[in-house]
């Protein structure tokens, strides 16, 4: 598993791939930010893939 702190990444959540948002919080947490939601979860909820270098996004 990587080591994950704050930026977009690629993840896998429930077997669902999707770039989000992370920010660290204390206590092993994340927020997870996705378009208009956002959550708060342990990181071992979590599989973190890769960190994104570049997100393109349509408006």
């Amino acid at each position: 598993m990587k080591q994950i702190s704050n930026g977009y990444w690629l993840v896998d959540m429930d077997g669902v791939k999707s770039i989000v948002k992370i920010a660290r919080v204390p206590g092993n947490k994340i927020v997870v930010h996705q378009d208009e939601t956002s959550f708060e979860c342990s990181v071992d909820d979590i599989e973190a893939i890769g960190r994104a270098v570049k997100v393109i996004k349509n408006l």
